[in-house]
């Protein structure tokens, strides 16, 4: 009677048991190979979202490229046709940039010297209308050879007190020059040493001021 226990349990639990077991695996063993499949589908469509965005991130960036240097391109040929459409007018202009002298006709009384805006005298007063080369444009816009001038107060170097007109005389940074008015006649003559150097570099398409159309 003591080793029953024993023998119920090897040969009516114990297979019982294991038949259970055995079940159990039978049973989830499908949804285990059902959850890998699905989960290496998955990855395989990860995988191929991702590589099929890195191709269109690829092809986009050609694209891109593509249209860049085509833009560059049509800047290039805009900008060479440009240069050579304006290359007369523009030396044209270099060269009367270089000089001012103007014959100024109206009352006053007036004397100015300059060798550049920092070593600068002048004194005295005139309203006139002046007449000739313009001076430096230190802008692309020609400057007219006719127009009216006016000025009133002193000036000693960089220090300067005058009364504004609007019609003041626009002498460059870099110009030497000289000009005086008396009674009813005046004259302004000056030259610019750095239009010279942009004159000469224009030759080969150096804008040194940066007054080119």
């Amino acid at each position: 009677m003591k080793n029953t226990p024993p023998l119920l349990t090897r040969r009516i639990i114990t297979p019982y048991l294991a038949l259970f077991i055995v079940a159990t695996l039978l049973l989830f063993a499908p949804q285990s190979r059902g959850l890998a499949e699905e989960s290496r589908e998955e990855s395989e469509l990860i995988d191929h979202e991702m590589a099929s965005e890195d191709a269109l991130t690829h092809t986009k960036k050609r694209e891109d490229k593509y249209l860049r240097d085509e833009e560059e391109e049509r800047e290039e040929e805009h900008s060479f046709a440009h240069r050579v459409l304006w290359y007369l007018p523009n030396r044209f202009l270099d060269v009367t940039d270089l000089v001012r002298a103007r014959l100024r006709v109206g009352p006053g009384a007036a004397i100015d010297a300059r060798a550049t805006k920092f070593i600068r005298a002048g004194l005295g007063s005139y309203l006139s209308v002046y007449a000739g080369l313009p001076g430096p444009r230190q802008r692309t816009t020609p400057r007219s050879p006719i127009g009216l001038e006016a000025y009133s107060g002193v000036s000693l170097s960089v220090a300067e007190a005058s009364f504004k007109t609007g019609y003041e005389p626009d002498y460059s940074p870099s110009e030497v020059g000289i000009g005086f008015q008396l009674l009813i006649l005046g004259i302004d003559v000056g030259i610019d040493p750095l239009e010279v150097g942009d004159l000469v570099t224009g030759l080969v398409g150096i804008d040194l001021v940066g007054d080119d159309f």
